[in-house]
């Protein structure tokens, strides 16, 4: 390969042929992930989606969770009870994805605490409104730590509440995004194939959030609603 551009290098050229995508290769490096993309498009001429799509067959998605079993376990289930995987429509219908962790806004450290612990997302603070009561909330959207740490996460340490089942349909949107944008590096437009499903998992997670009928809740919860029903009419 011919280096006429100040900072090429085969070893770069190579990283990029082997499926890096540009954010792996500044880190390699030690390089501006800026002047990566820039000498691709300039010199290397590498088509990025498809060595890296290649590379994740071969080898799979990699992994850059770093946690203890016990905090691992801990998040999880704070996660079942104040977590949400986010599947939606946001200005100019664009198509997020995200995963976030709310809570009241005097827990506050618990937010920053996870912050420091994955290493990864933003942290948000809400003052009191009309509507709402003041919170916080840690919250992930960048494509790449979602796929490589938000997953693995919930892989290694399952969620026991309905959130498994959104969260299993929530994974195979972020996971046909992550391979389409060669792990968040390439800005193109989504797929049909991922809007139809993107679509179709919005549509099932509003069911499953869907609060259960009197009919079809548990015993304890029928014995509670009748009681009450029958407290109503007495009175």
């Amino acid at each position: 390969m011919l280096i006429s551009m100040p900072g090429c290098s085969t070893e770069e050229f190579d990283l990029l042929s082997d499926g890096y995508n540009y954010a792996e290769v500044s880190e390699r490096l030690c390089v501006d992930e800026d002047d990566v993309r820039e000498r691709n498009a300039s010199v290397y001429h590498v088509d990025l989606a498809a060595t890296f799509q290649g590379r994740i067959a071969r080898h799979g998605s990699p992994s850059r969770l770093r946690i203890t079993d016990d905090l691992g376990y801990w998040f999880s289930g704070l996660s079942d009870g104040e977590g949400h995987f986010g599947v939606q429509l946001d200005i100019g219908r664009q198509r997020v994805l995200k995963a976030q962790v709310l809570l009241r806004r005097d827990d506050a450290a618990v937010t920053q605490r996870i912050h420091g612990l994955l290493n990864c997302g933003v942290l948000y603070c809400h003052k009191p409104s009309q509507n709402r009561k003041p919170c916080c909330f840690f919250k992930v959207q960048d494509l790449r730590d979602l796929r490589e740490i938000i997953v693995p996460l919930f892989e290694r340490y399952p969620l026991q509440s309905k959130k498994a089942t959104e969260f299993d349909l929530w994974k195979r949107l972020v996971s046909m995004r992550y391979l389409e944008t060669a792990g968040g590096c390439l800005s193109v437009r989504c797929s049909p194939d991922f809007r139809r499903n993107f679509d179709a998992v919005r549509t099932e997670i509003k069911r499953i959030r869907t609060y259960d009928t009197p009919d079809t809740v548990c015993g304890a919860c029928r014995f509670r609603l009748g009681r009450e029903a029958g407290n109503s009419h007495k009175t």
